[in-house]
């Protein structure tokens, strides 16, 4: 099978129908008859794809694709659409053109499907998955089109919605994880069903160590802090939590919950919330994490953080939502959470004996590590 194809001019972009176009499916790029490589999402983009429509109401007609938005690992585009019935009515597209983008796609659509089916004014409202007839390269999600202010929603509101979210939901085997990877951009979260949250959250945190060094040169005390926030830190803050007579459940989190991701209904002033990557797991490990391995700055410079969700929202979330026994260890599980280079120094020089010194302190027998089921 040859590695390119020809596209047929009239299934692409108007603004690109002047050259004649080769997909090179093994280099994952489009290029013109001028020579010049195109970004393949980018130019997709523009164009509703015969798979797309099908997914549409019937009669649906296209009136044209608009870029809308920014993504690191994808583009946007609002398409203007005309009813069968003479009304028209917009939606919104995600393409992506990365070799994982398949399974990406059908991540976020399963997410987002779940928080529809809960908080359905808060999400919009999601429609398909699939792959364009014309370039089986190019990967969409498809959902409902929403005007949003780019602003953070009410508090009340907002943290009503969530902690609603997260009290209602139920995991279907009683379990932490996830029945379809998710990814955070084009890193696979480990979504394996655990019984045990401190099980399931230090395979999560092994899966993710190992996901970045397999990227880039490995820092050497990066992996040193890591390996002991794993043996003492871990164990310290989430043994507690299921152990003593306390215990948590696994609620349905939206999994990348920072400012760039809500925004507010411009008609119904609701909150939005969209782009998750949803787990099964404790309702304060994702909902407050920004970035995970101290990828907030990095975040910031980019330009993503409009705002952030600070600590009023946080306080106003467990006014409705009871913060988890030991209470007090609230702001170092929320520490490790997010788990930045400086949160690790911080937390392994205040608990240097792990989560046995703690027991024994309080003239306790340390419970035993959970087993991997």
């Amino acid at each position: 099978m040859s590695d390119t194809f020809h596209v047929n001019p009239h299934s692409i972009p108007p603004a690109a129908r002047n050259h004649h176009l080769i997909v090179d499916m093994q280099e994952n790029k489009i290029i013109s008859d001028d020579g010049k490589q195109r970004q393949p999402a980018e130019q997709w983009a523009e164009f509703t794809d015969e798979n797309v429509l099908a997914e549409l109401p019937p009669g649906t007609r296209s009136l044209g694709n608009f870029l809308h938005g920014a993504s690191f690992w994808s583009r946007n585009a609002r398409i203007e659409t005309e009813q069968a019935d003479g009304s028209q009515k917009s939606f919104f597209i995600k393409l992506t053109s990365a070799s994982i983008g398949e399974a990406t796609v059908a991540g976020e659509f399963a997410s987002m499907t779940a928080l529809h089916q809960i908080v359905p004014h808060s999400t919009p409202r999601p429609i398909a998955h699939g792959t364009y007839a014309s370039n089986p390269s190019i990967h969409f999600f498809l959902c409902d089109f929403i005007d949003m202010i780019d602003e953070l929603p009410d508090i009340r509101t907002f943290t009503y919605k969530i902690a609603q979210l997260h009290s209602t939901s139920e995991s279907p085997n009683g379990k932490y994880g996830y029945s379809t990877p998710t990814y955070l951009g084009r890193l696979a979260q480990h979504t394996a069903w655990t019984s045990s949250w401190e099980v399931f959250f230090t395979n999560y945190m092994k899966h993710l160590m190992s996901s970045i060094e397999s990227v880039q040169d490995p820092d050497q005390e990066f992996r040193s802090l890591f390996d002991a926030i794993v043996e003492l830190v871990i164990p310290r803050l989430m043994r507690p939590l299921e152990t003593g007579g306390r215990s948590i459940r696994p609620c349905l989190v939206h999994g990348d919950l920072y400012a760039g991701n809500v925004s507010v209904d411009e008609a119904a002033l609701e909150p939005i919330v969209y782009d998750a990557t949803c787990l099964y797991a404790h309702n304060e490990s994702k909902y407050w994490t920004i970035a995970i391995d101290g990828s907030e700055g990095d975040l910031a410079q980019r330009g993503l953080l409009r705002h952030k969700i600070g600590r009023p929202y946080m306080k106003a979330y467990f006014r409705q939502f009871p913060i988890s026994e030991p209470e007090e260890d609230l702001e170092d599980r929320n520490a490790l959470y997010i788990l930045s280079l400086e949160a690790m120094r911080a937390l392994l020089a205040k608990f240097p004996g792990g989560y046995e010194s703690w027991a024994r302190e309080r003239g306790k027998d340390p419970a035993p590590r959970p087993e991997a089921w």
